[in-house]
């Protein structure tokens, strides 16, 4: 498991080219652009309905397993019914839960991630 400190930063796209999905954040602190690329994307699930979407922390797992020992994890999966379907279907994968300040959290199961930093002026 690991944490990136994206914290704070506003979710400014979520962009999809089969099989990757793109996250563009906003780091208003530092004035700069992020591109989470997660590429070999085989499952997505967000739920949001606000304007405004404010990362609170973005948790990397290596497996569904490890996953799966996280509360915050298994308790999004779980209230939504895909707990036996990620533990099933998706064995070899990384997995990614994006916990928000603001908006609706999600889940990102992927093969790869690259991240791309865009410096402003």
């Amino acid at each position: 498991m690991e944490s990136i400190d994206f914290g704070d930063c506003e979710i400014r796209a979520i962009s999809f080219e089969h099989p990757d999905v793109i996250v563009k954040l906003f780091d208003p602190n530092i004035s700069d652009f992020f591109a989470l690329e997660f590429l070999g994307c085989a499952y997505f699930i967000i739920e949001s309905g606000s304007v405004q979407n404010v990362v609170g922390s973005i948790i990397l797992f290596n497996s569904a397993d490890e996953a799966f020992s996280h509360e915050d994890f298994k308790m999004f999966a779980e209230d939504r019914n895909i707990d036996v379907k990620i533990r099933n279907d998706f064995f070899g994968y990384k997995l990614c839960l994006f916990s928000v300040i603001a908006g609706g959290d999600f889940i990102i199961v992927f093969s790869d991630l690259s991240i791309n930093r865009k410096r402003i002026g």
